[in-house]
């Protein structure tokens, strides 16, 4: 039986449960050896799948081109906090002054939309995440957060495998959205729960919708007795990297480096300190 739950994030449609569990591992495995614990093999893995509720019944492809007339005031919020926060990282991508201001009409904003789109698939750290914008994998987020039926769906999925033998939850990207919506509405206690690349911390478009609602700007302790949180300095989708002021000073907020791979989940679950927190629960008596 497993004991560990890994959460996937946007554009895993083209995979599913049992590949992201054969890809993960290892990674899991190495963290594990470098914190001193090896004995665990892969049947403590298991890799809740909802990548298949984004498609369209009927479709001939998984995944689609991002067109301008795709993109909503959602999309497009999130598309230019993430280049905001990639400028800070590469001078070259300069976002212009006063271009833009929230909730101004997006119709008088076309090139505005696609300089934010150039300027990320030119960046070394940054260019993975803009191309899954162009395919529309990014769409994936807007439609968690504002399909109240997808998303239930979702929730539910992953939910209904947090039994009591799982000790650990770790979520990646919007994985770790699901994950901590999915421990907030569960009948049991996990050990420790790892977010990794987290978006939970993106205010207005994550943090303010999240169900239960946060109460005077604290989000919902979720069923865990452990909550560490894990983000690369670099990684535009973990916008906030401490989330213990948004969730109570319990959370650890611990730092990584990824190289340019920042948002990597493969490159989180390999980090010595990932191993440490998974072996300390595995260890942990029932």
């Amino acid at each position: 039986m497993p004991s560990i739950l890994a959460i996937h994030g946007i554009g895993q449609q083209s995979t599913f449960a049992n590949i992201l569990a054969q890809e993960w591992w290892p990674e899991i495995a190495k963290g594990l050896k470098l914190a001193g614990a090896d004995q665990f093999g892969i049947e403590e893995l298991a890799c809740p799948y909802y990548a298949d509720l984004f498609l369209t019944p009927g479709a001939l492809s998984s995944t689609y081109h991002m067109a301008e007339e795709d993109m909503d005031e959602f999309d497009v919020e999130l598309m230019l906090k993430m280049w905001q926060f990639a400028a800070l990282s590469e001078p070259n991508l300069v976002i212009p002054p006063g271009a833009y201001t929230s909730g101004e009409s997006l119709a008088r904003y076309p090139r505005l939309i696609q300089s934010a789109a150039n300027g990320l698939l030119s960046s070394r750290y940054f260019s993975g995440i803009a191309k899954s914008l162009m395919l529309g994998d990014l769409k994936q987020v807007n439609r968690y957060i504002n399909d109240r039926h997808l998303h239930d769906q979702i929730v539910k999925r992953v939910t209904a495998q947090i039994d009591p033998g799982i000790k650990v939850v770790i979520g990646h990207s919007l994985g770790s959205v699901v994950a901590y919506e999915a421990l907030c509405c569960c009948k049991h206690e996990v050990d420790t729960f790892i977010t990794l690349g987290s978006p939970l911390g993106i205010k207005k478009l994550i943090f303010d919708h999240l169900e239960p609602a946060p109460m005077d700007g604290v989000g919902q302790w979720p069923g865990v007795r452990i909550w560490l949180n894990v983000a690369d300095k670099g990684d535009l989708v973990a916008m906030e990297k401490s989330l213990a002021g948004l969730f109570g000073e319990k959370v650890e907020d611990l730092i990584v480096y990824n190289g340019w791979k920042a948002h990597e989940g493969t490159m989180y679950m390999g980090q010595k300190e990932i191993g440490e927190a998974v072996a300390k629960a595995l260890c942990q008596k029932n």
